[in-house]
């Protein structure tokens, strides 16, 4: 192997957006650059700060002004990362979620540089939209190794594009160190009479069965409430029908907060009725926090996030009359809430930050072991 540092680039289309994409893309830069030196390029965003923090170890360049949508950019920004990558001697180049995956195939043409195409969200989710499919196919295509957030979607990928099984693994995301650190000694509250729900108040995160399970529950179980906290596009369509059930003094529209994770602590089961996921990060919060889970089994995350009946329960997709049923058995039955809740953290070492790390850190030095 050659003695010089192994070159990453990461590239995201706009870090200066508060998107859990862009989050994933400054955090994994700053980790990889105790590694190797790290180049993490923004197509759009020149002249501005990243919204996360992005480390001074990191060569942080955004390569064209302002935040024009992909179709406008897709001939500038790849002669761009083009020029950069052709300067900067990269050895690995990764994109951060499908939409720049028409980018890193542009700027590594004829280039001996090998290419990782990391999956954000999910296959299924991303070939229901019209713009984000002939991305994934650029990805799946062309990619010496296609990362997931899942086991089952490296399944879907394989399947659905026949693709070797050794061209596509999986790798989570972490659990940051400093918030499991909160979580350290928190005690289960069986007192607590109190449901959470933690999203984007959208269609894909399935808030109309909410409502629809929260009466069935809520309707046997006057003494408890149910918050949801989030913000979007759907907050008065959600208000209406929460109306309409006449929930308004029982399941709560809590709005936003940027300390989410300290308030798991006041919660007696958390709940997730999302029609699609990535890899959903607020259940291994929830249960780091010592709080049961329940959730429809949608793709993907669940299945591979919940114990089936020791820690939680995931229901079939999207059946809100036995959600409410397993809700209410564990709003009545104080043992089993404490003992799932027991059983929360029983898998939660997968999901810490060295261990995640050291999947990337392997993964850059098999693919750069003959450079």
């Amino acid at each position: 192997m050659n003695s010089e540092k192994i070159s990453v680039l990461l590239i995201k289309y706009d870090m200066t957006e508060k998107s859990g994409g862009d989050r994933v893309a400054a955090n994994l830069s700053n980790e990889l650059s105790r590694y190797f030196n790290v180049h993490l390029v923004s197509i759009n965003g020149k002249g501005e700060e990243p919204y996360f923090n992005v480390n001074p170890s990191v060569i942080y360049v955004p390569l064209l002004k302002g935040h024009e949508r992909i179709r406008k950019t897709l001939l500038s920004g790849s002669r761009a990362l083009k020029k950069y990558v052709a300067q900067n001697k990269i050895d690995v180049i990764m994109s951060i979620g499908g939409n720049v995956n028409f980018f890193m195939w542009y700027a590594c043409r004829k280039a001996k540089i090998k290419k990782v195409f990391c999956e954000h969200i999910n296959l299924l989710s991303a070939l229901q939209s019209r713009s984000d499919t002939p991305m994934r196919i650029i990805g799946a295509k062309t990619a010496d190794k296609i990362v997931t957030l899942t086991e089952k979607d490296r399944e879907k990928y394989i399947e659905h594009f026949k693709l070797s099984l050794d061209s596509v693994m999986s790798i989570a995301n972490w659990l940051d160190d400093d918030l499991l650190a909160k979580s350290e000694g928190v005690k289960y509250d069986i007192n607590s009479k109190k449901l959470v729900t933690v999203g984007r108040l959208n269609h894909v995160k399935g808030f109309d069965y909410l409502v629809e399970v929260a009466n069935k529950v809520l309707t046997r179980h006057s003494d408890w409430s149910w918050d949801i906290w989030g913000d979007g596009e759907d907050y008065e369509k959600i208000r209406q029908s929460i109306k309409d059930f006449g929930l308004e003094n029982r399941l709560f529209l809590k709005g936003t907060t940027n300390d989410m994770y300290s308030l798991y602590k006041n919660y007696a089961v958390y709940i997730m009725t999302s029609r699609l996921e990535g890899l959903p990060m607020v259940l291994l919060e929830a249960k780091a926090n010592c709080i049961p889970v329940v959730s429809f089994d949608c793709p993907t995350g669940p299945s591979e996030l919940i114990n089936n009946g020791v820690d939680g329960y995931i229901i079939k997709d999207f059946d809100t009359e036995k959600m409410a049923e397993k809700i209410c058995e564990l709003i009545e039955d104080d043992e089993k809430r404490a003992n799932f809740s027991s059983h929360t953290k029983d898998n939660l070492h997968k999901y810490q930050k060295d261990t995640i790390v050291n999947q990337w850190v392997s993964l850059v030095e098999e693919l750069t072991k003959d450079r």
